[in-house]
């Protein structure tokens, strides 16, 4: 499932790098830090003169800003970073020995204890997640054959650029292959109308192949036990269809289990999101319903009812009632059980429905508990941590009118 931690590393979804990969960029980042380490409680490391300071202040500005515009696409690190260089700048000229390097290190962790306070109690500044402002939720619940049929309706019905505003929506192709994608296009325009009936789905699929989005391939241990020797072995579920009829393996081996580990043969597509689903407490699912609405849906999140903040309950009400006069959909999403959610809404008189999710889904939804995200079609308009609930004014305003 997409929740196993096959990813890690400081960069987070920004820069998904397996253990493997982060363990070695911290090992590059040793060589760099190590000696910095040793010189400064040594002191062999002096500070820079303001004209070594112009120097290495524009270097890091530049190389930062390369570093977000590719990989992060995101240049508020590059503020971030000026905003910390005028602070140290700052306390160098004014600040004397031998209070100067403390003071400059102490302003580097009172910037960066600000920021990380707001994010904490706040919402991020910047989502990589699946269910950031702007993305499609129903687009990414996809799988490769769902997404294949869209793209062919598009070389279908429209022009090349919706092609690939729509692969770019799924976050496919890379920049690199997108002639294969014009190229694939144009010959499925140049087809017959009963060529593109018959052969279209498949130009598609061999499209994938060649910008890479294809389906991953799993396998699963099978565990059998040779006869003469008594060993155990262990057989691919893939291999074991190639040879389970063949008589000298049926002679030599006997089945011990099919229910062994499963194993990722090749890398692929899967879809970004895979364990939503929206159920009430009478069993029936409503996701689907939510989220092809055309109209606005409000959803009170709340990963564990009994750690939630209920300061915020008084502004989910007022809004949730506001909702209901005006004809919007407002529901609380949890993963408590039925009596818990219960025990909850008349406590705190939270008078709109509840339903079921899982708890690892919903803390991905959103940071804080509880939070507040905003739906319509399918995509999220906007979310707010509880601090921030807006009110009806607010939210008639900036959505409504």
């Amino acid at each position: 499932a997409n929740q196993c931690v096959l990813e890690c590393g400081c960069f987070g979804n920004a820069i998904p790098l397996t253990p493997w990969e982060s363990f070695l960029k911290d090992l590059f980042l040793l060589i760099f830090v190590i000696p910095i380490t040793i010189g400064a409680f040594t002191n062999k490391i002096k500070l820079n003169t303001t004209r070594e300071d112009i120097i290495i202040y524009t270097a890091s500005i530049v190389i930062t800003a390369l570093f977000c515009m590719l990989m992060l696409d995101w240049l508020f690190p590059v503020l971030f970073l000026v905003i910390n260089l005028l602070v140290v700048a700052a306390l160098k000229k004014r600040v004397k020995e031998p209070y100067k390097e403390w003071s400059m290190a102490l302003g580097i962790l009172v910037v960066c204890s600000i920021f990380q306070y707001y994010t904490l109690t706040h919402l991020p500044i910047k989502d990589y997640r699946a269910y950031a402002v702007g993305k499609n939720i129903p687009l990414q619940m996809k799988n490769v054959d769902e997404v294949n049929e869209m793209i062919l309706g598009y070389m279908q019905s429209g022009s090349l650029q919706s092609v690939y505003d729509f692969l770019d929506t799924v976050e496919l192709p890379t920049r690199d292959s997108l002639h294969y994608v014009k190229n694939f296009y144009d010959t499925f325009q140049s087809m017959s109308p009963e060529q593109k009936e018959d052969q279209g789905m498949a130009l598609v699929e061999e499209m994938g192949k060649k910008i890479g989005f294809v389906s991953p391939v799993y396998a699963t241990k099978f565990t059998f036990n040779n006869i003469k020797t008594g060993q155990d072995t262990v057989v691919l579920s893939t291999d074991w269809l190639k040879i389970y009829n063949e008589p000298w393996f049926k002679s030599t081996y006997k089945n011990v289990s099919y229910d062994g580990d499963e194993v990722k043969l090749q890398e692929g597509y899967e879809p970004a999101i895979q364990d939503l689903s929206l159920i009430n407490y009478e069993g029936d699912d409503l996701t689907q319903d939510i989220l092809n609405a055309d109209t606005y849906v409000f959803l009170h999140i709340s990963s564990d009812l009994s750690t939630t903040e209920s300061d915020a309950q008084e502004d989910l009400n007022a809004l949730a009632a506001q909702c209901e006069r005006s004809g919007v959909a407002f529901y609380a999403v949890t993963n408590a059980l039925y009596e818990e959610a219960e025990d909850y809404r008349h406590k705190y008189s939270a008078a709109y429905p509840f339903l079921n999710c899982d708890q690892t889904e919903l803390k991905i939804i959103v940071r804080n508990n509880p939070g507040l995200v905003l739906i319509k079609g399918g995509v999220v308009q906007a979310k707010w941590a509880w601090r921030d609930i807006p009110s009806w004014a607010q939210v008639e305003k900036e959505f409504l009118r």
